[in-house]
């Protein structure tokens, strides 16, 4: 059984750049329901010994029957896609000195360079979907957009930054401004797990 991110704090723990309303949401009601969905969907089927983990499942869905394509990409996206939307939310964690910087100012500049890549891309979003900082196959630093559940894995790629663009994510609290909700997102990212996500996207 796949399961959601154990939060590990209290719904408030962003306030008040997110809400608790706004977590309850998205957290209690959306990503529950890709969980239970999704679970619901593959245990009519045995999956192949080497699926072990969600991302195993993403990344190797085109293997799986036909008929688990659209459910996969849908719900599995949507529980992988928020795992790790909530995995990188933290606040007061600084960018620090070191390889993850370095790759951020030679692909960007500067910090609020990327910052400003990021909100571009994430306005650039037609409806709902996700943007997203990415090691692509030849270890480069991209930005990406992906729509709905789409998202790295299926493409091959390794996220270390994503931000939800789904209306749930961000209008009880923000109402159609995208653009500040995305720049606060960027106020309060967990800089030592994307450090962690970087290293490793690397071996």
């Amino acid at each position: 059984m796949f399961k959601r991110i154990e939060l590990g704090e209290e719904i408030d723990f962003l306030e008040p750049v997110i809400s608790k309303e706004q977590i309850d949401l998205h957290y209690n009601r959306h990503h529950l329901a890709y969980e239970t969905v999704l679970n619901k969907v593959l245990s009519k089927y045995e999956l192949p010994e080497s699926i072990k983990t969600l991302e195993d499942l993403v990344r190797n869905y085109l293997s799986l029957p036909k008929e688990l394509h659209v459910a996969v990409r849908q719900f599995g996206g949507g529980l992988i896609n928020l795992n790790f939307y909530f995995k990188i939310l933290k606040k007061d964690v600084k960018l620090t000195d070191g390889p993850l910087k370095e790759a951020i100012l030679y692909n960007f500049k500067t910090v609020e360079g990327f910052c400003d890549e990021i909100a571009r891309y994430a306005l650039s979003i037609f409806g709902s979907g996700w943007t997203w900082l990415v090691i692509d196959r030849n270890e480069n630093m991209r930005i990406y957009n992906t729509f709905n559940q789409d998202n790295p894995w299926f493409l091959g790629m390794t996220p270390i930054i994503g931000i939800c663009v789904w209306e749930h994510a961000y209008t009880l609290d923000y109402l159609d401004n995208r653009e500040e909700y995305v720049r606060n997102v960027l106020k309060n990212i967990d800089w030592e797990m994307v450090q962690k996500l970087y290293t490793n996207a690397l071996k």
